[in-house]
């Protein structure tokens, strides 16, 4: 046998790790584009949502779990609702080098949905309980750009 390098497994894996991780953010990114749902995303990760709506409110549920408040950012422009964030890499004393796997995201996160009609932007609410950003959103009330305020319960 000839000299040759020596296979280094472990970037092999994280190689593989990364590149799945951009398919499946592509994929979906894709799905969208092709099957609607008015959503757009930009960023290094992208938190589940759903959209939906009662007779009275548009509802945006979103799990960010490890955020705070003080971690996510809520804007509403007429019928645009805006979700940008950030989950910062916590794990003190392991670098990204010293995984084996690593399916938790970090980094920001951009995320907006159009709506089918404009919202009550002073009348937005917002909560974050357990790792899941419920927004309440009036229906076709008096257009305007607003930034919401969390609480947390």
């Amino acid at each position: 046998m000839g000299q040759g390098k020596i296979f280094d497994y472990k970037k092999f894996l994280k190689n593989i790790e990364e590149l799945k991780f951009r398919e499946r953010h592509l994929y979906a990114e894709r799905v969208t584009a092709v099957y609607g749902g008015g959503a757009t995303s930009t960023g290094e990760w992208t938190p589940a949502v759903d959209v939906f709506e009662t007779k009275e409110n548009f509802f945006l549920v979103a799990e960010v779990a490890g955020l705070g408040e003080e971690d996510v950012r809520i804007e509403v422009a007429e019928n645009i609702v805006t979700l940008r964030g950030e989950r910062p890499f916590t794990r003190r004393g392991v670098s990204s080098e010293h995984y084996y796997r690593m399916e938790f995201s970090y980094g920001s996160f951009e995320r907006s949905f159009t709506l089918p009609c404009a919202v009550d932007a002073s009348d937005v609410k917002a909560v974050l309980k357990d790792g899941i950003l419920t927004v309440e959103l009036p229906r076709c009330g008096s257009a305007g750009q607003k930034t919401i305020d969390i609480s947390i319960t």
